[in-house]
């Protein structure tokens, strides 16, 4: 089983930090990011992490593919892309 929080952690770092990340989403099988810098992820040490199947770059998204525990992975993140208000 993954350890949703530890892979939370370096995803977040390696898409640039929660500064970087403007909006969080996901569906069934990826995690969507809008980014505000999108130059700042780190796409190649990204695709080696465990459970990393994909990622797709587009206009206004960056996209991690990680199949069925999408959910997992969000439910970790959400909260350490919040910032204090």
């Amino acid at each position: 089983m993954t350890d949703y929080y530890i892979q939370a952690q370096r995803i977040l770092n390696l898409v640039g930090g929660k500064d970087n990340v403007l909006s969080l989403s996901h569906c069934f099988t990826r995690l969507r990011f809008t980014l505000k810098n999108p130059e700042n992820a780190k796409t190649e040490e990204l695709r080696k992490l465990e459970g990393i199947q994909g990622i797709l770059k587009r206009p206004g998204s960056y996209q991690i593919v990680i199949g069925l525990e999408a959910a997992g992975f969000f439910k970790a993140l959400e909260p350490l892309c919040r910032t204090k208000e």
